[in-house]
């Protein structure tokens, strides 16, 4: 009766223990979903945080290296002493670099006694800032950077910050350097606070921010100098700051001072060579309540979804319960009244139990199934062992092949036990080595190709190999230096693979001996070293300037002519380098050669105070594939020669005695004269004059005192006539002087006159005066008729008219449209 009951009982327990199957499912799924995402979510978030913390601090130190040179090189073109840098000149430099450079607050130049004596704007100029750390420090060569400080002389003077905050610099100082090595001054400049709040808004973007993330920067004693409001300028003593000194990068979830959790992100500021950093330390913090609010909304959904399943599938349990369970109480309780007795044979009525018979014909089906799956084993375990018979061979094979191309490769194989023998060791090692493979097998591969000083190296080396499966030479292709039977030294490059053989580590490695291309490397260093030399020697300014306008080569003659460092230069822009004038003077003909013009063109540049008459040509840098990569600059200084063309055009129109215009000039000046005089309607006069009686003076005290006189002579005609007027001399002691602008022949007259009183005064030639005269003849004409040829005729006639009526004298002459002389005096 009891197993009856039983039996009667199975529907009512399978029903209950799927329900409760289905809600335990449920709840331990919710829980570990729950877990799972905190933990991951947790990760993922100071992960995060930490990137934002790095990438904040990369920024920084980018961003304070990058200041850092811009004032290096700005004070590299500064020249205190030199005459061409005047104070006009230094300012208006300086206002140009504050207005490229908009981070700096200020920026000015002191003298060695510490005054201002160029800034922005002029604020502070005349005020002493000797006692100020960034001018000291610059003096002693000591800090070039200060950390950030409150303003104090510039507080006052200088705009409020945007955040309505103190004003807050970082000081970068160099000292200026006059070519002899002397102190100048010192280049200071005020780096302001906004620009770290700029890079701290351009981290944590708006989305950031509406999720509650702040960014904080602290400085090397924890002191927040960038933060919210309420942490703004206090010291922060949190676990997480010393985790960072150590690692750099960190992150961790924190009890604050505000007694909230936070998830914290660090990052350690490092620097960038040469500037060594401040050792700031960026710190990024979110609320760990809002940042685990998805979480738990997670938690919340995963909870009432799996309530809502657990329910359901408990009610379609119940519903099929008693359908399934009923077959197996039928066949059970059919097995039962056989067992008993109460029939002899187990026998389904026909049609009445149809779940029994589909599951007694699967019962047979099974058994036969059975049956012929035992065969088929039978069958696939005889095929199994014939293929792995076949697969043995043809892994034989396989290692053959493979053997037979490590002893033809181009390089050498040699295969490494678990103690350091040799287990394998190819034809080509032979070769490179000298050991042959009957020789290596077995030994240790130290005494074989390990020199005696790196042996120490390689053991402790393979030692860590032995114990990690790891190491520095892994998976890697490195160059080293082995050794030959013979003792002698071969550079070699290799590569070794270890893997683990089922008993322990062992190494194969490939070698190859790169002595011809060491040697061929060397030779081309050798070859770029000495076009070094050369085109450091040559008196040529050389540079390579790439598609973007960045010197990529520059030889010695930078430090020369414009007082740079070539190693300075290099990687810089032509802006940067040359300055915004001389940039734009050339970028036109910099963007000509570089669509493959080949560009010549001369200029005049001062730079370091002197001026240079240049003659450059941009060569284009075209490749095998006709591409042009860059061009190449030469540039020669041609002062001398454009100098040299400068005395000989001089020499051409000039007379070399007196200095006075010459024949070819007067004629040029006459021919303007006599054109200007036709468009403004005014009269002109010109004057033919000579000394009299020269030639007994040359005759009597010798031609260098006629000389002497000829000179003066020609200053005294200068001082007696304007500036717009001409005054040359024709030859011997014959000079013509042109007048313009005249309206009356007495104005030519009252000229006349003025030259005849002051050549009339004692000239001064050695111990004894000379008393000399002149005579003058004058034609004028009032514009009515104009030929240069006719006006030097007639005043040469109105010049013997003079002499014939006694010398020290003048005769004028009116030329008229008639052609005809009419005497006027």
């Amino acid at each position: 009766m009891r197993v009856r009951r039983h039996l009667n009982n199975i529907s009512v327990n399978l029903a209950f223990w799927f329900c409760l199957s289905s809600i335990l499912l449920t709840c331990i799924l919710s829980e570990i979903i729950g877990r799972v995402a905190s933990d991951s979510v947790n990760v993922q978030l100071r992960e995060k945080l930490a990137d934002i913390a790095f990438q904040t601090t990369d920024k920084l130190d980018q961003g304070l290296f990058e200041r850092y040179r811009e004032v290096q090189l700005m004070a590299s073109r500064y020249r205190v002493g030199e005459p061409a840098m005047s104070l006009a000149t230094m300012q208006s430099m300086i206002d140009q670099a504050q207005d490229t450079y908009s981070d700096y607050a200020w920026i000015g130049v002191a003298n060695v006694n510490g005054t201002v004596i160029a800034s922005t704007k002029g604020i502070l100029a005349g005020a002493n800032v000797a006692a100020r750390p960034w001018f000291s420090n610059a003096m002693r060569g000591a800090s070039n950077v200060m950390d950030l400080h409150e303003a104090k002389m510039l507080a006052t003077k200088l705009a409020p910050a945007p955040s309505g905050e103190p004003l807050r610099f970082v000081d970068v100082a160099f000292p200026l350097v006059a070519p002899n090595g002397a102190l100048e001054g010192v280049l200071g400049a005020h780096l302001s606070w906004e620009w770290a709040r700029k890079i701290e808004q351009s981290v944590i973007t708006p989305s950031m921010r509406r999720s509650h993330i702040e960014a904080m920067i602290l400085d090397s004693s924890g002191k927040v100098l960038l933060g919210p409001p309420s942490v703004q300028g206090s010291t922060l003593r949190l676990p997480g700051l010393a985790a960072v000194e150590r690692a750099g990068v960190s992150s961790a979830v924190e009890h604050w001072p505000d007694q909230r959790d936070y998830l914290v992100g660090y990052s350690k500021s490092r620097g960038h060579p040469p500037f060594p950093g401040f050792g700031w330390t960026v710190l990024v913090r979110q609320d760990a309540v809002e940042a685990f609010a998805p979480v738990r909304l997670i938690q919340q959904k995963v909870l009432w979804t799996g309530g809502l399943i657990a329910l359901l599938f408990s009610l379609i349990g119940i519903v099929n319960a008693r359908r399934i369970s009923r077959p197996l109480v039928t066949l059970a309780r059919e097995v039962l009244r056989f067992r008993t007795g109460e029939t002899t044979r187990l026998e389904v009525p026909a049609g009445a139990y149809r779940e029994i018979t589909e599951l007694s014909i699967s019962f047979i089906v099974l058994v036969r199934d059975l049956e012929q799956n035992e065969a088929a084993l039978q069958g696939l375990n005889a095929s199994l062992e014939q293929r792995v018979s076949r697969r043995t061979a043809e892994l034989a094979a396989s290692e053959d092949r493979l053997r037979q191309i490590l002893e033809h490769s181009h390089d050498a194989f040699i295969a490494i036990g678990g103690q350091g023998e040799v287990t394998d060791w190819n034809r080509e090692a032979e070769q490179t080595f000298g050991w042959s493979a009957t020789e290596a097998a077995g030994r240790n591969l130290a005494e074989l190709i390990i020199p005696p000083a790196m042996r120490g190296a390689h053991a402790a080396g393979f030692a860590q190999f032995l114990q990690t499966g790891q190491g520095p030479a892994l998976n890697t292709r490195i160059e080293v230096v082995g050794m030959h039977r013979d003792g002698h030294a071969i550079p070699i490059e290799i590569s070794i693979a270890g893997f683990h053989n089922g008993s322990g580590y062992v190494a194969n490695a490939f070698l190859r001996d790169i002595t011809e291309r060491k040697a061929a490397e060397q030779t081309i260093r050798d070859s770029e070293q000495r076009l070094q030399a050369i085109t450091d020697h040559l008196p040529v300014l050389i540079s390579y300037i790439d598609q973007q306008h960045v010197f990529r080569f520059a030889n010695a003659n930078f430090k020369a002519w414009l007082g740079l460092e070539p190693d300075l230069v290099l990687g810089q822009h032509c802006r940067a380098i040359l300055g915004e004038a001389l940039y734009e003077q050339r970028r036109p003909n910099i963007e000509r050669a570089l669509r493959g013009e080949q560009i010549t063109f001369d200029i005049a540049s001062t730079v370091l105070g002197v001026e240079r008459h240049m003659h450059t040509i941009y060569v284009p840098a075209v490749n095998s594939n006709g591409v042009i990569g860059g061009i190449y600059t030469l540039t020669s200084d041609v002062s001398e020669l454009k100098a040299a063309e400068q005395r000989m055009a001089v020499l051409a129109r000039h007379d070399t005695l007196t200095g006075l215009p010459n024949r070819y000039q007067l004629d040029e000046k006459l021919f303007e004269a006599v054109r200007r005089c036709q468009r403004s309607g005014l009269s002109m006069a010109v004057m033919f004059l000579d000394i009299d009686h020269f030639k007994q003076i040359n005759d009597t005290r010798g031609h260098a005192s006629g000389d002497a006189v000829l000179q003066e002579f020609g200053r005294r005609l200068q001082k007696s006539v304007r500036v717009t007027d001409t005054v040359a001399r024709l030859a011997g002691d014959e000079f013509i002087v042109v007048l313009e602008g005249l309206h009356t022949a007495q104005e030519a007259e009252a000229v006349a006159g003025k030259m005849l009183h002051s050549v009339a005064a004692p000239v001064e030639v050695g111990d004894t005066p000379l008393h000399i005269t002149t005579s003058i003849g004058i034609a004028y004409t009032d514009g009515s008729y104009l030929n240069p040829a006719d006006l030097m005729a007639h005043a040469d006639a109105a010049l013997y008219e003079a002499k014939a009526q006694g010398r020290n004298r003048y005769f004028c002459a009116y030329l008229s449209d008639s052609r005809t002389a009419l005497p006027v005096g």
